[in-house]
């Protein structure tokens, strides 16, 4: 089993660090694999697959651009539903944001705003990505809190850390 969860994506850029600036990848049959309450800002898919299906996959609270694909794999580029059922058969993909995404191409129960302003960050030009009190986001996650990481809990846990 494999929990990323809580976690602060910033500058996955495949332009400027090379590659394709994939925020996840799931290749083989990766199973039980859980992606919860994460922000991330990332230049290509939020999530890529290929080869065997990954079982017992949970995808749910998590705050990412929704650029070109979303999610994608292999022959399923360009429609997440596709690829949501080919590679992630009975998959959990509930209360994310995809900003920019197509509410057509997922599943229900996700969000999808069409700029950063419209999700409601305390402060996104100067990187505070707590949401404000005003956001739609705001408790709206599937365990009632907000979308995205909880801000406040990983700069506490990184107090004190080098570069932090």
């Amino acid at each position: 089993r494999i929990l990323i969860k809580g976690n602060l994506f910033e500058d996955v850029n495949g332009a400027m660090w090379g590659g394709d600036g994939r925020l996840f990848q799931m290749l083989d049959g990766a199973a039980d694999v859980t992606i919860d309450h994460n922000t991330a800002f990332q230049s290509g898919t939020v999530v890529q697959a290929a080869g065997v299906p990954d079982l017992g996959f949970v995808y749910t609270n998590n705050l990412t651009p929704n650029n070109q694909y979303g999610v994608a794999g292999d022959g399923t580029a360009g429609n997440p539903l596709l690829t949501l059922s080919t590679y992630f058969p009975g998959a959990l993909f509930s209360k994310n944001i995809l900003m920019g995404g197509s509410i057509l191409s997922y599943p229900p129960g996700n969000f999808f705003p069409a700029s950063w302003s419209a999700v409601g960050f305390v402060d996104f030009a100067g990187g505070n990505y707590r949401l404000a009190g005003a956001s739609p986001y705001k408790s709206a996650g599937t365990d009632g809190q907000d979308v995205g990481a909880d801000i406040d809990a990983l700069q506490a846990a990184t107090a004190g850390a080098i570069g932090a």
